[in-house]
Formats: structure tokens, sequence, C-alpha cells
């Protein structure tokens, strides 16, 4: 059940600056350090992604949703239509 891991890992390189640049600089440290499971091909498909890929697809994320838990964005109430 790795999937649910690389997806994590994924979301956490392109929403957390900080944890991008230590993967960037060493990713079997930075996985490790914050305990992802991942295969050796998960593993391998997220560090082949180049940095300035994850960098051109940022320019369409607006900062607010990257980390809108620490910015205190109001959330959008779910539905209460019954």
């Amino acid at each position: 059940m790795s999937q649910g891991a690389f997806e994590a890992a994924l979301g956490k390189v392109i929403c957390d600056d900080a944890f991008r640049r230590e993967f960037y600089d060493d990713p079997e440290q930075a996985v490790a350090r914050v305990g992802f499971q991942l295969t050796f091909v998960e593993f391998n498909s997220l560090r082949n992604i180049r940095l300035t890929a994850v960098e051109q697809f940022l320019d369409h994320i607006d900062e607010r949703v990257r980390r809108a838990d620490e910015l205190g964005v109001e959330l959008i109430p779910k539905s209460t239509a019954n």
C-alpha cells in the first residue's frame, strides 16, 4: 500500500518549500527523516522529477493553497444540502 506514501511524498515536494530543498539536496535522507515508505520504483520516480519542472508547476499553484493551513485561510463550508 505504498501508493499513498508516494502521493504524500509528491505532495510534500510540491507544497513544502523546506522539504523540497532538503529533498533535492539529499533525497534519501529527506524521505527517511519524514518516514515515507517508498518502493525503489516510487523513490526513483520522485527523485527523477527535475526541480525546474516542480518550480514551473508551482507557478500555477496559488501560495494560499500550498500552505493554507498555516496561513489561516478560511475554508469553504461543506454543503448542507439535503
